[in-house]
């Protein structure tokens, strides 16, 4: 796997937006991405950002919102600034890394009781989620690493998803690997069907770069999973089903 680039967020007085944008990359393509964030004038994480964070699965409670100056001897490939003031201040960076500039509201200036100010941190949320999609989409355009987008899945169908992936592919029967990716012949048990359903239509979400086949062999035969993709697809593969399983039976071709 490919070294991870490192990826700075940067915003001005309240850390929110970094804050939220250094979660959401962590969550969507940790594997890609090497991610902090800082202030030019850090303050707190405001709880309305760690709220609306929680609502997608993401737990900022512990990040500390930390000044730009821990960070200025350190080489990054991007530094994002998420708010006009901090592209106006941010300081030069050793190395060659690339200045991205995306303008968004800040949130914690919304008036209004609870309820009208977590609104408007879920709207920048999101606004920083889209941002983020693209720029993953970029990366992965440009042959960088293959990554699932966990965030894609709703927070209360994650576990179940991890779970039904994990009890899929503990059991390979067998397998073969095509020049696109691989397919397996999966164990039978109750159900199998149905629980390839929810695998593949959950999977689809986090990984839209994937293909998938599912081949119910006659007479009662096995069912196989053809699992494809573009350049690098394989190397994915085997790491999720490895990360899931404990496998390490995969051979090359």
């Amino acid at each position: 796997m490919s070294e991870r680039k490192r990826v700075l967020f940067l915003c001005t007085g309240n850390s929110a937006r970094s804050q939220m944008a250094q979660g959401l990359l962590r969550e969507m393509a940790g594997r890609m991405f090497d991610v902090a964030s800082a202030g030019v004038s850090p303050t707190k994480v405001r709880p309305e950002a760690i709220a609306a964070m929680r609502e997608m699965g993401i737990d900022i409670s512990r990040h500390r919102s930390k000044s730009v100056d821990e960070f200025i001897d350190r080489e990054f490939d991007y530094v994002i600034t998420v708010c006009d003031n901090a592209r106006e201040q941010c300081p030069v960076f050793p190395g060659h890394a690339k200045q991205i500039h995306w303008s968004f509201d800040d949130p914690a200036a919304a008036e209004g009781d609870e309820l009208r100010r977590l609104a408007v941190f879920r709207r920048v949320r999101d606004e920083i989620k889209k941002h983020l999609q693209q720029f993953v989409a970029d990366e992965v355009q440009t042959e960088s690493p293959l990554a699932c987008d966990m965030t894609a899945i709703a927070p209360e169908q994650r576990p179940q998803y991890l779970a039904t992936s994990r009890e899929l592919f503990s059991q390979i029967q067998e397998f073969h690997e095509l020049s696109n990716g691989y397919e397996f012949r999966l164990g039978e048990r109750p159900a199998l069907l149905s629980m390839l359903a929810e695998f593949v239509s959950l999977e689809k979400l986090c990984c839209p770069f994937l293909n998938f086949v599912i081949e119910v062999k006659a007479e009662g035969g096995p069912v196989w999973l053809r699992l494809t993709g573009r350049d690098g697809v394989k190397d994915f593969i085997r790491e999720e089903i490895s990360g899931l399983t404990g496998f390490t039976g995969f051979t090359r071709l």
